[in-house]
């Protein structure tokens, strides 16, 4: 049975790609360290909403607003 935190060892292509838009290592490395709060190396299930939340409103951001506008 797993933890239930994911680490940088899984294949960003395989947690990482929203709206068909995978990120590469560097990005994964990246945003794990901005969202893994008390630095274990792996983010849990609130640091994994928080980075998904952020992921989100970038994509909303960069490609939703632009069509309003």
């Amino acid at each position: 049975m797993g933890t239930g935190a994911v680490g940088r060892s899984i294949c960003p292509s395989a947690y990482l790609t929203i709206h068909h838009l995978a990120f590469d290592l560097d990005t994964v490395k990246l945003l794990m360290s901005m969202f893994d709060t008390d630095r274990s190396g792996t983010i849990g299930f609130n640091e994994f909403a928080g980075l998904w939340r952020y992921i989100k409103d970038w994509y909303v951001l960069i490609h939703v607003v632009p069509r309003e506008s």
